[in-house]
């Protein structure tokens, strides 16, 4: 089935036999690049947890009216936020998609010492969103928060009951009790570093956090998409193990 990203404005405009209209870019791709016909079914994804089931009803030259005939609400698949410290753009873009297909719910971007700069949200980002949204059928939008100094880590990780952290260096690894620990609802923070490492002022400063959790996984170093994907699914696989 077909599916696009449409952000609906309020939750009253989601009503089964209501009609919605797609306009502008997202009806030009239907109309120009699908060639969607009357009585094809599409998926419209809310960017709030909202999969709704439509038959077209009418084609125009600017214009695709749809029908909406079933709505899903779903839960979150993740609790997870990702603290990033940000690599170059292309690798950024990377990175984006990938949380977006995860389903990690917030990006915080942060600036430490060897992260790359001039990191500011383009318009160029909301399109690798939407097109991971619609490629992963993902009903759920995700968040960049603006950038912050990496020493904000220390205030911003109060605001989380689980914090984890990736580190190239050797750790001692403590998997005792880590499946309840990450199960449950708590809002989880994960952190990734940059490329070229953390300072060794910035790794202490992670050690102290509260409820941090500290990991060196047995792998080559890692591009910084690949290191997002590995620690997600690192997580997310002790999280379900014991389901």
């Amino acid at each position: 089935m077909r599916a696009i990203f449409y952000d609906v404005p309020t939750l009253d405009d989601l009503q089964i036999g209501s009609l919605i209209k797609i306009e502008k870019e997202r009806a030009h791709h239907l109309i120009k690049v699908v060639r969607i016909n009357i009585g094809e079914k599409i998926l419209l994804l809310s960017g709030k947890g909202h999969k709704i089931f439509c038959t077209v009803k009418s084609v125009s030259k600017y214009l695709v009216e749809v029908e909406i005939e079933d709505i899903k609400f779903c839960p979150p698949n993740s609790s997870l936020d990702l603290a990033l410290c940000m690599p170059k753009r292309d690798a950024f873009e990377e990175v984006l998609r990938f949380a977006v297909e995860i389903g990690i719910q917030k990006i915080i971007p942060l600036y430490s010492k060897f992260s790359a700069r001039n990191f500011k949200v383009t318009s160029r980002h909301s399109k690798v969103i939407e097109s991971a949204i619609i490629q992963s059928n993902n009903p759920y939008d995700i968040k960049i928060e603006e950038i912050n100094k990496f020493e904000s880590i220390e205030e911003m990780a109060k605001n989380y009951k689980r914090v984890f952290y990736f580190t190239s260096q050797y750790a001692l690894n403590n998997y005792d009790d880590l499946h309840n620990k990450i199960a449950d609802d708590a809002k989880c923070l994960m952190i990734i570093g940059p490329e070229g490492g953390l300072s060794l002022q910035e790794e202490n400063l992670i050690k102290t956090l509260n409820n941090i959790k500290v990991f060196h996984l047995p792998s080559n170093i890692l591009k910084t998409p690949t290191a997002v994907c590995v620690a997600s699914g690192f997580l997310m696989g002790i999280a379900q193990f014991n389901d």
